[in-house]
């Protein structure tokens, strides 16, 4: 399976860096944005596509961090304030904790639910040792979740940068070669 691998990508590598797809600054553009525009000879194009996608990998990967770093800080938390064994627990168990006093609080509540299968067991039990460690808990971990909400939005950044500079680096491509492009709304009617 390893030889595979290494076989496959060494076709790849022939491929992408001979006079295969890379030669082309359209895909060279949406690999790296900036790419194609340094190519076609655009450095202030090149410039920008390259600073944005540094800036968002930088913010993204510095907001990775701030969470991972939250999430820590709000385990930790509840392991002090409410006897949390905090090994292999799910988002939900974090969300339950935060919006129940004790283990036995929420298991009584989803028995008059009729929901036998959400109990916890004593392995997963939590009893907060006052109202304000589990709201402070609750806040840190709805901010926690709204970072990473956040993160998700700047990795869509990323990806929408390497799609403009692709298309960036199509037009340039297109205006250097003397083609223009036009787009011509219409509309037809029945």
């Amino acid at each position: 399976m390893l030889q595979k691998r290494y076989f496959f990508l060494l076709i790849l590598n022939f491929n992408l860096f001979a006079d295969g797809i890379l030669s082309d600054p359209v895909a060279k553009s949406i690999l790296a944005p900036g790419w194609g525009q340094l190519n076609l000879g655009n450095n202030t194009r090149a410039r920008n596509f390259i600073l944005t996608e540094f800036s968002l990998l930088v913010i993204g990967l510095g907001a990775h961090v701030i969470n991972y770093n939250q999430i820590k800080n709000y385990q930790s938390f509840s392991a002090k304030h409410a006897g949390v064994l905090i090994d292999n627990k799910d988002h939900k168990y974090w969300v339950d904790i935060g919006n129940y006093n004790s283990f036995l609080d929420y298991n009584h509540e989803h028995l008059r639910f009729r929901e036998p299968d959400d109990l916890y067991n004593v392995d997963q039990k939590w009893y907060w040792n006052s109202e304000k460690n589990r709201k402070i808990f609750k806040k840190m971990r709805i901010n926690s979740d709204l970072l990473k909400f956040r993160i998700n939005f700047i990795v869509g950044g990323l990806i929408l940068n390497h799609i403009v500079s692709g298309i960036d680096a199509l037009y340039l491509k297109k205006s250097k070669n003397g083609l223009s492009i036009n787009l011509n709304p219409s509309l037809n009617y029945g």
